[in-house]
């Protein structure tokens, strides 16, 4: 897939951040933990994560490639 990002169509858009329109949602904000490795998370991660005690969590798995 290449594209060429100067020629695909545009928009313009503005944001009021002063204009309430709802409530904050604070569960739907995410965090995340990067980086490829075949350890686990560390407990340090794992303790913190549960203080946040997410509605949601989403894993993104990816295949390790051999000798990476």
């Amino acid at each position: 897939m290449n594209r060429d990002f100067n020629q695909m169509a545009r928009a313009e858009i503005s944001i009021d951040a002063q204009e309430a329109i709802g409530p904050f949602e604070a569960w739907r904000h995410t965090f995340g933990q990067g980086g490829i490795s075949r350890q686990p998370l560390g407990e340090k991660v794992i303790r913190g994560a549960k203080k946040l005690r997410p509605k949601l969590i989403r894993i993104f798995l990816s295949a390790l490639q051999p000798g990476r």
